[in-house]
């Protein structure tokens, strides 16, 4: 009896370690979509194979855009050319390297503080940082996996479309520049710090 009832907590002891170390794995996915976004967290369509990002609905403080999600089993490559983080609880966005360029006003209505560019970026306009706005005491800081000669060549000032000029694709695009125009949004180079040839395990 004594062997029988031994080997009995002997198994449900076994049983119990298997269900913790499976528990303690999925535990790890879910902490590392938490802090770094998943797709679910996303407003974004389907056009091909591409997923159009448009916001983020999630409470994630670092978010990194992935190059490419998998979405019920097909994987898409990403599309941020109209995405903005629109989100006050992102304070550090990662993009990952293969992006080419950002949407103008990726970071409006956002409390982004920390950045991290590929080296894939061709373009990044002053205009774009301009959304950004650092606490009292604080800095915005801009990691760029590039050199600083390149950060100089990519790094180009914003020329906004006049609003009588704009075609009808581009109104609202014109109007919002203009109004940020109007509330005395422009780059302040004083609040940024830059880190050049960054890794992006710098940010994370």
């Amino acid at each position: 009896m004594k062997r029988i009832l031994i080997l009995l907590i002997g198994v449900t002891l076994a049983f119990l370690g298997l269900t913790a170390c499976g528990g303690s794995k999925n535990t790890s996915s879910s902490i590392k979509e938490t802090n770094y976004g998943s797709i679910k967290d996303f407003s974004y369509k389907l056009s091909g194979d591409k997923v159009l990002l448009n916001r983020y609905k999630g409470d994630a403080k670092v978010l990194e855009i992935k190059n490419t999600y998998e979405i019920e089993n097909k994987e898409y490559k990403t599309d941020i050319s109209n995405f903005q983080v629109n989100s006050k609880h992102v304070e550090t966005l990662i993009i990952d390297e293969g992006f080419t360029e950002v949407y103008t006003a990726i970071f409006n209505s956002s409390s982004v503080k920390h950045i991290y560019f590929p080296n894939s970026m061709k373009n990044v306009y002053n205009y774009t940082l301009s959304y950004l706005h650092p606490d009292d005491g604080e800095m915005i800081n801009i990691y760029y996996a590039g050199t600083k000669k390149k950060w100089k060549k990519i790094f180009t000032k914003y020329e906004r479309t006049n609003v009588k000029n704009a075609k009808s694709s581009q109104k609202g695009i014109a109007i919002a520049d203009k109004v940020n125009e109007m509330l005395g949004s422009n780059y302040d180079s004083s609040l940024f710090e830059y880190h050049f040839s960054a890794n992006i395990d710098d940010i994370k």
